[in-house]
């Protein structure tokens, strides 16, 4: 319960105090919520990133600034072409912000470039977050940095090509 307490005094004989009551439980609860859902996001394993409708950078948690290198101050307000290797075709973009205006979800994978220019791979999910008009008020990517299970695969398809040459020989 949240209290308010008033009190006057009208002249020397009259004096009032008056208590106000009223019960709080649904916004505690909502606000254990968000408070829940916002541990959730800071200490996910994920990179969380939150764009405006226009592509604009308002929201990355602690792991997109350990995996790119970029200090949160420095990427709000920007869109995230910045992370861009250049090896994405632009016709791959704009597939992708197609299938977000439009709505939809979008998942796949980008290679992109840290602050300090080593490459990295990520598996996202982007989505759009809309009201209850279905207008979409904001973007939500979640990624994965797959870079470690890339290199791993390049090194089998490597080692099994190179099996294959020996046997060829043999």
């Amino acid at each position: 319960v949240s209290w308010t307490s008033t009190f006057t005094e009208s002249n020397a004989n009259s004096v009032s105090l008056t208590l106000l009551g009223e019960d709080v439980t649904k916004q505690k609860m909502a606000q254990d919520q968000l408070q829940q859902l916002s541990h959730a996001v800071e200490n996910s394993q994920n990179s969380v990133m939150i764009t405006d409708i226009q592509g604009r950078i308002v929201y990355v948690n602690p792991v997109f600034n350990e995996l790119t290198g970029y200090s949160r101050e420095e990427v709000i307000g920007r869109t995230p072409k910045f992370l861009q290797s250049g090896e994405m075709p632009e016709s791959e973009y704009h597939h992708l912000w197609e299938t977000l205006k439009s709505g939809n979800e979008w998942h796949g994978e980008f290679h992109n470039v840290t602050k300090n220019g080593n490459f990295f791979w990520e598996r996202a999910r982007i989505s759009p977050i809309k009201d209850i008009e279905n207008r979409i008020l904001y973007y939500v990517a979640v990624k994965q940095d797959i870079t470690e299970e890339k290199r791993l695969a390049k090194e089998i398809e490597h080692q099994a090509a190179e099996r294959i040459q020996h046997e060829k020989l043999a």
